[in-house]
């Protein structure tokens, strides 16, 4: 899960929920603005149905690459 490392650098991260397939999406799908951090998901999600979610029922907004580390800022389409 990311939410203890990045809760070391931020209290806003309290609201962090790690996801590991679509179904865990439900858990925050009330939410209108989300921060999607990917990491090796060649291992974890191999056909990127996390991602695709995302793209298909959210705008993406934002986007940075890092080393392993992918990081998307989407807003709910309405």
């Amino acid at each position: 899960s990311i939410r203890p490392s990045f809760a070391y650098y931020s209290k806003a991260m309290e609201n962090g929920f790690a996801i590991s397939n679509v179904k865990d999406i439900e858990r925050i799908s009330n939410k209108n603005s989300v921060w999607l951090v990917l990491s090796l998901t060649k291992y974890s999600d191999p056909t990127n149905s996390i991602k695709k979610y995302f793209d298909e029922n959210y705008y993406l907004v934002e986007e940075k690459r890092f080393f392993n580390v992918d990081l998307y800022h989407y807003v709910k389409k309405k």
